[in-house]
């Protein structure tokens, strides 16, 4: 079995980091409400952040240096550069609590679909309970602060999550001409103009 979380390496790490429950959570919402229709924006979405990742790689690989430092050192006008840099800091504020609150949330409606309340409003009790139970079980996770610990944890869970996700949606297919129409014929339906962006 240690061979077996060896084998993986950091990648379900990242898997875990970039696919966590508020993505499955957002996704799931998407396929029950439209269906097929909006998989070429998770299409899209996968490929644009494959040639971003890989070109922020090679910049790092080839200066040595972050994207800030990139950055810093790329723009000599300091008020250009300030507003860049403030920018870039923003999204990444700004980016990783909207991913974790999306996070916490879609975590938070696992875990009252586990107890059978998955109707329940952010309101109630029992939504509060879901999020704390998360939040200490995370929490716990950092504490301990051992890495094998932690990724061994993210692994399961990526193993998991991606066994689960791939078995509803090969049980709830319909026609699998509409996936392949869905996901390389780009539509809008009317009201999810906010799931795709």
């Amino acid at each position: 079995m240690k061979n077996f979380f060896k084998a993986f390496g950091p990648g379900p790490m990242i898997a875990a980091a970039f696919i966590g429950p508020g993505t499955v959570t957002v996704c799931s919402i998407a396929g029950a409400q439209y269906g097929p229709v909006l998989l070429w924006a998770l299409l899209f979405s996968t490929l644009a952040t494959a040639v971003l990742q890989e070109s922020s790689a090679r910049l790092g690989l080839v200066t040595q240096r972050g994207l800030a430092a990139n950055i810093k050192s790329g723009i000599k006008n300091k008020g250009l550069r300030f507003a860049s840099l403030t920018l870039v800091l923003s999204a990444v504020v700004v980016g990783a609590i909207a991913y974790e609150s999306g996070n916490i949330r879609g975590g938070s409606l696992g875990v009252l679909a586990l107890l059978g309340a998955e109707h329940s409003k952010a309101t109630d009790p029992l939504t509060g309970i879901a999020v704390l139970c998360i939040a200490v079980f995370a929490a716990l996770l950092l504490w301990i602060g051992r890495y094998a610990v932690l990724e061994k944890v993210l692994v399961s869970l990526v193993i998991l999550m991606s066994v689960a996700f791939l078995t509803t949606a090969v049980m709830v297919v319909d026609s699998w001409s509409l996936v392949l129409r869905g996901l390389f014929i780009p539509q809008i339906p009317e009201g999810s103009i906010m799931l795709v962006v």
